[in-house]
């Protein structure tokens, strides 16, 4: 499984929101300059977090994003609104492989689950080099 830098981009974004709150909301602007991201490209994120229910955005002059729920509540799992559910990518026979295959997607969606936006960020787990790692 590899992650799509939308996913990883959604993450981040939700990680700044968190960190960098200077006030109820945060902007994408902010967001990118900070984590050196395309505006572009967060905005396009941010508009399938919305519509997933994960961020709320707020219109006028201190407008901006802000999460839904408190930061506790949010698991990776954020990254299957970004890629779907993870599964094996094709199962069409049944072969000896296949129970491997989706033993491991349920242990990978179990763990995503497991994981709390706030633990990435008490365990330090994003680095400037995020886009070197694939599951």
């Amino acid at each position: 499984m590899r992650l799509s830098k939308k996913t990883i981009y959604a993450i981040i974004l939700m990680l700044s929101i968190v960190k960098w709150e200077e006030s109820e909301v945060i902007t994408i602007k902010k967001v990118a300059e900070r984590e050196n991201l395309s505006v572009k490209y967060l905005e396009q994120v941010v508009s399938v977090l919305c519509k997933s229910g994960f961020v709320k955005s707020q219109r006028g002059a201190k407008g901006g994003y802000r999460l839904s729920k408190a930061p506790e509540q949010y698991t990776v799992g954020i990254v299957r609104a970004m890629e779907g559910v993870v599964t094996p990518e094709s199962i069409e026979e049944p072969e000896p492989i296949n129970g491997f295959l989706k033993g491991l997607c349920t242990t990978v969606n179990k763990y995503m689950d497991s994981v709390t936006i706030v633990d990435l960020i008490e365990e330090e787990k994003i680095s400037n080099n995020i886009f070197d790692y694939c599951i």
